[in-house]
């Protein structure tokens, strides 16, 4: 089965120390795709850096 994250917040301080494992794990039970909307300004700049 595929599965799509529509509503992911990777860019969270509270991924920081484990997000790259929760994008594997995430992968590994059939996610094909994450969507990451923003929550205000600042996450948007986070990710423009």
């Amino acid at each position: 089965m595929t599965y799509i994250d529509t509503h992911a917040h990777l860019y969270a301080d509270q991924f920081d120390e484990d997000r790259d494992e929760m994008i594997k794990r995430a992968i590994d039970n059939g996610v094909k795709k994450l969507f990451l909307p923003n929550i205000d300004i600042s996450s948007i700049k986070k990710w423009n850096n």
